[in-house]
């Protein structure tokens, strides 16, 4: 009777942890991805519409540490999908935050969206964005339009400066959330990271930034001696290049 009771105590026992341990893991696996748009850099010339940078948040949303993802070049947050959502199922306590630079509200999603809810067939969808190009534009005349240079000259503005700003207000936003925050990035995106204010953490062990280490000031006085070339949009981040 007694070993009897002892059995059913540790089913019991087993039982309730395996709820907890459940309870505590479906929140992260069920936790949709959300997408918002924030206030950027007030780019010179940029139309308001165009100075936003964009944030796919994947994870809990009551999660305090953020890793701060940014892409390559021309690339978008959807690239970090995949591995965000892998992130957030192995690290507990964590959400990823992927940019979406200001560039992408050039992009045009219309047939795009349309597909995703499945309100056009893929071959219109093909059509739309290439088929054109080598059907013609007498078979496909609603096509994907080219922008031209005379309507997007204010993004020749878009250098370095205004890239690091967008990307600053992301890594301030996920500091109002008083966790971890960390920054990186695959390619050009792995390169970048804004100033860090002083007592911020540097992304090594034991170590705090020291004062000015990192702020704009010390930032701007390194990127000086850079040279420019006229007429390039990277002219305008005060003139920071990469290579």
């Amino acid at each position: 009777m007694r070993s009897g009771q002892l059995r059913a105590g540790r089913v019991a026992l087993a039982a309730m942890a395996t709820g907890l341990v459940l309870a505590a893991l479906i929140p992260t696996a069920m936790a949709a991805p959300r997408f918002e748009r924030i206030q950027g850099f007030a780019a010179p010339g940029t139309p308001a519409k165009y100075n936003k940078v964009g944030i796919l948040k994947v994870g809990p949303s009551r999660a305090r540490n953020v890793l701060v993802l940014n892409p390559g070049t021309s690339a978008s947050a959807a690239y970090f999908a995949p591995l965000a959502r892998d992130i957030v199922r192995r690290a507990r306590g964590w959400q990823v935050w992927a940019v979406e630079r200001r560039e992408n509200l050039l992009e045009d999603h219309s047939l795009i969206n349309q597909a995703k809810a499945n309100r056009v067939s893929n071959q219109r969808v093909f059509d739309y964005y290439l088929g054109f190009i080598t059907n013609g534009e007498a078979v496909v005349p609603d096509h994907f339009r080219f922008i031209p240079d005379s309507e997007v000259g204010f993004a020749r503005a878009w250098g370095m400066r205004v890239e690091i700003e967008d990307l600053r207000r992301v890594v301030k936003a996920a500091k109002r959330l008083r966790g971890k925050v960390v920054v990186g990035g695959h390619s050009l995106g792995g390169r970048l990271r804004p100033p860090t204010p002083p007592g911020t953490s540097t992304g090594r062990p034991g170590r705090r930034a020291s004062p000015g280490s990192r702020t704009s000031t010390a930032a701007a006085a390194r990127l000086r001696p850079l040279p420019t070339r006229p007429g390039s949009g990277w002219r305008s981040s005060g003139p920071a290049r990469h290579g």
